[in-house]
């Protein structure tokens, strides 16, 4: 991939060449050298626009350079550099463990063409900056992936929907968490953000005792033994809300037998006709309100 340029002292080698130009010296002497020991600090040249010889793991290698702009040479201030660019047509072809991560960018920047694991792959940068440079660097934006798509190291990435959360296992992402929240999953100041406030009984979570609104916001949940579990029904007129970062229930309105936490509080029985009480977090009945049913007037409960 990049590579600093074969030394011109190479080509004093005798051998019956005069006859030739100078690019076809360079290639004649370079077959010699397949597959012989090498320098990597001083070992590479282009041959023409589409090959390359260079130094991969201590061995010289002929090495194709299908990619946008091929082989090609630049200069610092000290040496030339050689850079041969692969291209998606190349999946699976042989690369060095020297090469590991070195990338180039795919045809339409959408894709970053890549050594992992002593071969190459073509892996998609779904995001909005797509694959572009960074310094002397290749950077693949990632931040909206899909399940299944390649990956190394740690952190999170977000679906193509926004609605779940990603995470590297194994080298591929998978689900990390659903995003149910009207925030969803986003990427922001490096960050990847799933919106947990609405989650759904039976969904996965990580903070013992964290509590959530159901999507429909008619019930409390919290999660407990890494699944969320319904509390509360919150029949009220305020439903389930998120304050702030409280969670609130407003269950004024309720059933015997639904769940509460605040012992001797008092609700109205959805049809009503009835008065209950909070009692180790369960309604019970208090008492029945035959005249003129039970109703909520601000923070009070009237039964009569």
């Amino acid at each position: 991939m990049v590579r600093p340029a074969l030394a011109t002292a190479l080509l004093a080698i005798t051998l019956p060449l005069f006859a030739l130009g100078c690019e076809q010296v360079k290639q004649r002497v370079g077959k010699l050298l397949v597959g012989s020991k090498c320098d990597p600090d001083s070992s590479a040249q282009c041959w023409g626009d589409k090959q390359a010889l260079l130094c991969v793991d201590g061995k010289y290698v002929l090495r194709d350079c299908k990619g946008v702009g091929g082989c090609n040479t630049s200069s610092s201030t000290d040496k030339t550099i050689v850079r041969c660019a692969w291209s998606e047509e190349q999946e699976g072809e042989k690369c060095g463990k020297d090469e590991d991560g070195e990338a180039v960018c795919g045809e339409t920047n959408k894709t970053m063409v890549v050594c992992r694991d002593e071969e190459v792959h073509t892996e998609p940068c779904r995001g909005p900056k797509g694959c572009y440079p960074e310094g002397d660097k290749i950077q693949c934006d990632i931040s909206i992936s899909k399940v299944g798509d390649p990956c190394t190291g740690d952190g999170y990435t977000c679906s193509e929907d926004k609605q779940t959360r990603l995470a590297c296992k194994d080298k591929k992402l998978v689900v990390e968490g659903i995003c149910r929240g009207p925030g969803g999953c986003k990427a922001e100041d490096k960050k990847v953000l799933c919106d947990f406030s609405h989650m759904a009984a039976g969904d996965s979570c990580k903070e013992e005792g964290a509590g959530a609104c159901s999507v429909d916001e008619k019930s409390y949940l919290e999660c407990h033994g890494g699944k969320m579990v319904e509390q509360m029904k919150c029949g009220g007129q305020k439903h389930c809300n998120i304050d702030g970062e409280m969670v609130r229930c407003d269950w004024s309105v309720g059933e015997v037998g639904d769940g509460c936490n605040q012992d001797d509080a008092a609700s109205c029985s959805g049809d009503g006709k009835a008065m209950l009480v909070c009692k180790n977090d369960k309604l019970v009945l208090h008492r029945k309100c035959p005249v003129q049913g039970c109703k909520i007037d601000g923070t009070q409960v009237i039964c009569r």
